[in-house]
């Protein structure tokens, strides 16, 4: 079975564009750091292995997991168990200042960078054949 790219002119009925069906993936109350514009073009998850925060910084684990109710919220990755430490956001003019700064992390966190759909990264598939 082959797969092609939905048009973003057509996602939701023609309603919405890619972009916007990714903007609002987002939590409500996001907003640039930088600049505190609601216009979000990027978000940087930052993730720390869970032997590492609980053996080096056992109040952050007990601060984050109060926000969790208890519970450390977890991600597998393929180098082990990590917890998401950090949420930022920044608009398209404070992206580049946000990027050096992910730079800078130390070696054993873990950075995810999601800017969004683009040319080469479709939303959405579909079957060939069903519209």
């Amino acid at each position: 079975m082959s797969f092609r790219s939905r048009s973003s002119s057509k996602l939701f009925g023609g309603r919405f564009t890619s972009d916007e069906v990714w903007r609002q993936s987002l939590p409500s109350d996001a907003r640039c750091g930088g600049c505190g514009s609601a216009k979000v073009a990027m978000r940087i998850r930052t993730f720390v292995p869970v032997d590492w925060l609980l053996k080096e910084r056992p109040q952050l684990a007990i601060q984050i997991a109060a926000k969790h109710e208890g519970k450390l919220p977890c991600v597998e990755f393929t180098h082990g168990r990590h917890v998401r430490v950090g949420d930022a956001f920044a608009c398209d003019f404070c992206k580049r200042e946000l990027e050096k700064q992910a730079a800078k992390a130390p070696n054993y966190v873990t950075v995810q960078i999601d800017r969004g759909p683009g040319e080469d990264k479709p939303i959405i598939q579909v079957p060939a054949g069903v519209h």
